[in-house]
């Protein structure tokens, strides 16, 4: 079993996140556990960064796999954050969606050099 946590930037979302993952591995002992980086900001480069390495320091020491978003595409220059990105601040769109999950799945696959497009064979179906 997979388990897939997206936690978002601050405490309030990473802390019920690592709780849960816990809960579901005492559950669930070969439960794989996945947790999802925060992506980067409009503008913002050393925010995300900083913060991801702190996450990643605590994702690992629960023995949990860091899915890191800086690297999937979006990035903070605008003419492709808002391609991705619908509000202009954080929240992705299908195409950041997209990108999201292509992280993600390479990631599950250790495989940083798969390629595909979930939205694209979703069209396709």
């Amino acid at each position: 079993m997979n388990v897939i946590f997206t936690c978002g930037g601050t405490a309030g979302h990473i802390n019920p996140a690592i709780a849960v993952a816990k809960m579901m591995q005492q559950r669930y002992p070969d439960a794989q556990v996945y947790c999802m980086l925060m992506l980067p900001r409009r503008g913002n480069t050393t925010q995300p960064t900083a913060f991801n390495a702190e996450l990643t320091e605590v994702i690992e020491h629960f023995g949990y796999t860091a899915v890191d978003l800086e690297n999937c595409g979006i990035t903070p220059e605008p003419e492709i954050f808002d391609v991705y990105i619908t509000d202009k601040r954080v929240h992705p769109g299908p195409l950041g969606m997209d990108k999201m999950t292509q992280a993600l799945i390479k990631a599950m696959m250790g495989k940083e050099d798969a390629t595909f497009s979930v939205t694209q064979d979703l069209v396709n179906v």
